[in-house]
């Protein structure tokens, strides 16, 4: 009689975000909160995005959940005041991090 061996679950690497600081939105740039700090896709992975530091970011939890599967210029099109009013300033960080995005 053989004994069966137990299922080893190998616990998932979680990426840190390589993008930038954790102390601001990527997309609002507002200072997060302790509570408040959320690990996103920049690039959803529903949306063909990989799962790997590069592509993701350090966000507050509006940004989070409003972007949902959007990619950023798809997100900063969304018209919603707090957006509008930071759109320009988030797209020129990110372009000055690398992060530049083709529609």
């Amino acid at each position: 009689m053989t004994t069966a061996t137990p299922a080893i679950k190998k616990k998932k690497k979680r990426h840190i975000p390589v993008a930038h600081n954790k102390d601001w939105c990527l997309y609002c740039r507002r200072i997060i909160e302790d509570g408040d700090l959320q690990i996103d896709h920049v690039i959803p992975k529903s949306r063909g995005g990989p799962d790997l530091p590069f592509n993701k970011a350090y966000t507050c939890g509006w940004c989070n959940h409003t972007k949902s599967m959007l990619i950023p210029t798809e997100f900063m099109a969304y018209p919603t005041r707090r957006v509008l009013k930071v759109q320009n300033r988030a797209l020129r960080r990110m372009k000055k991090m690398g992060l530049t995005f083709v529609e």
